[in-house]
């Protein structure tokens, strides 16, 4: 009987864990978001557990499912929708944030 016990424990453990939903909520846009996500790509912060240097797609799958979004396809053609904005300086996230640190430093509009 304790051996059964021990391999119900053991099947249980094995069977896939039921996808808990995220507990982080992202109340920006998906371009926000890749826009932060091409930050932590180019700070070359973010790595594997093997050291390597984690890609634009892994960045951004892994970014996207941790808000519970369904990441781009194609990052790369997200980010080239993105340099190719007419004001980057009026819709950038990244600029604003900046702008909130630095008002001075930079040509702010408020």
């Amino acid at each position: 009987m304790k051996q059964i016990k021990k391999m119900a424990v053991v099947f249980r453990k094995a069977l896939p864990r039921k996808k808990e939903k995220p507990q982080l909520v992202w109340n920006g846009t998906r371009t926000d978001l890749m826009e932060m996500v091409y930050g932590m790509y180019l700070s070359e912060k973010v790595v594997t557990i093997d050291g390597r240097r984690a890609t634009l797609y892994e960045i951004t799958e892994m970014t996207f499912e941790a808000f519970g979004m369904v990441p781009p396809k194609n990052p790369s053609r997200m980010l080239t929708t993105l340099r190719e904005r007419n004001n980057p300086r009026e819709l950038s996230i990244i600029y604003k944030a900046l702008c909130g640190v630095y008002p001075g430093f930079f040509k702010c509009n408020k």
